[in-house]
């Protein structure tokens, strides 16, 4: 029996349009392949660095063939924390200069290294932005997978959040110590799955406290962002060769009418996960984790 390949991480820096310093991680494994290796981009939700995609999920992704990206947005993490204020076309920006330079980088031609990108929340607003910037250049995404997404965030006639998880998510200060600030964190997640738990907490506040450990910035402004974001078009067709759209089925946040025009514009096949809220929990990484390995067409 022969162990598993080892899997490391590379961090660096990538110079946003506006000079804004942006921290990545590049995380491989050192398995021999005779391909060439996707590279996959991870788009957090607003208001999450980089830590927000759990290290066994990356390194599962990474063992099965993939170069996973993982970023700090701007304003979060080890990123720079610019004053300017902040709105979501900036996070396009910041996403489409990290993905070109990645894909420069590898030994194979730039147009010939597939891309994925996988978006969560706002992240997923983001990555359909990048998919459509990335393919008008002639680089259209392998796959593009969006969970949590909308399109539409201020559109009246779409469901929207319920007052109390718009006060939890978006309007409530978080400020206070570590402590208190993670204790805010896990009510914040707990809000975002819909599922609430005694043996679940210690996960959440555990969670919250690896995302400060990874420097959480309480006062960013994107959580503000998907209330303002602007629509995407109605034909999403194009995008990616690949288009899977998931959505958690008790979503507090995004309601799933969201993801069934999102996924009807794309000519996707929406994949609705019982029981899973707006934030990426051990169900919903499993299955991201089997959609995003899975043999390409």
């Amino acid at each position: 029996m022969h162990a598993d390949p080892p899997v490391g991480s590379v961090e660096s820096f990538v110079a946003a349009d506006d000079g804004t310093k942006l921290w990545i991680d590049t995380t491989s494994s050192a398995r021999p392949t005779s391909t060439v290796r996707p590279l996959l981009v991870l788009a957090s939700p607003g208001g999450r660095n980089s830590a927000y995609w759990p290290s066994s999920l990356v390194s599962q992704l990474a063992a099965g063939g993939l170069d996973v990206v993982r970023v700090d947005w701007r304003g979060q993490g080890r990123s720079d924390w610019p004053p300017d204020p902040l709105d979501a076309d900036v996070l396009v920006d910041d996403l489409d200069a990290i993905a070109t330079v990645v894909l420069g980088q590898g030994e194979v031609g730039q147009a010939a290294r597939p891309l994925y990108v996988a978006g969560v929340g706002l992240g997923g607003w983001v990555a359909a932005r990048l998919a459509r910037r990335q393919a008008a250049r002639g680089r259209r995404p392998a796959r593009l997978v969006l969970m949590g997404t909308s399109g539409w965030y201020s559109d009246p006639a779409m469901p929207g959040p319920t007052e109390p998880t718009v006060v939890a998510l978006v309007l409530r200060r978080r400020g206070g110590g570590p402590a208190e600030l993670a204790r805010a964190l896990s009510r914040e997640v707990a809000v975002e799955e819909a599922r609430p738990g005694p043996l679940d907490g210690a996960r959440r506040l555990s969670e919250a406290r690896r995302w400060i450990a990874h420097g959480f910035n309480a006062e960013d402004t994107h959580r503000l962002c998907w209330l303002g974001a602007a629509s995407l078009w109605e034909e999403l067709d194009g995008l990616a060769d690949d288009v899977v759209v998931m959505h958690g089925a008790a979503d507090p946040v995004v309601p799933q009418a969201h993801g069934e025009r999102l996924a009807a514009a794309a000519g996707a096949v929406l994949e609705v996960l019982p029981g899973v809220g707006h934030h990426l929990d051990e169900v919903a990484a499993a299955r991201l984790a089997k959609v995003l390995l899975r043999p390409r067409a």
